[in-house]
This record gives structure tokens, sequence and C-alpha cells, in this order.
């Protein structure tokens, strides 16, 4: 199991002022988006399950920073 949930040195309730409504992305982060990338890279070379949580306070929209993981 992994987690994506804030950007490191983001508190929570800035992030959440910052992304609300949480419609698109508004801060990509690039090193969070090869961090899963190698995750799940290693999961599948081990053909083990991943469970991978995604956080709308990543970048502002979870299901678009898991989209942008799929089309690389």
């Amino acid at each position: 199991m992994s987690r994506a949930l804030l950007r490191r040195g983001r508190v929570y309730e800035d992030a959440v002022g910052l992304f609300q409504p949480y419609r698109e992305i508004q801060d990509e982060n690039p090193e969070a988006r090869e961090s899963m990338r190698v995750v799940i890279g290693r999961a599948r070379e081990n053909k083990q399950f991943l469970f991978l949580f995604v956080n709308n306070r990543l970048e502002g929209n979870a299901r678009l920073t898991i989209l942008s993981l799929v089309d690389k």
C-alpha cells in the first residue's frame, strides 16, 4: 500500500485552501508522479498487488493525477 497525499512540506489545511473545489491540476508534482511510477513498476515486476491512494490535496485533482500516470 502506498499513499500520495500532500506535496512534501505542505500543510494539509494549506492544500485544502489552495485546491478547492478540486476541479483541475493546480500544482503538478513531477517528483510525486515519478515516485508513483516507480512503485507501480516494482509491483508489476514482482507480480504483486498494489493499493495506491492518491489524494486531491496532492495536485488539486486526484483523478487527473492518476490519469497522468497511465498516459506515460
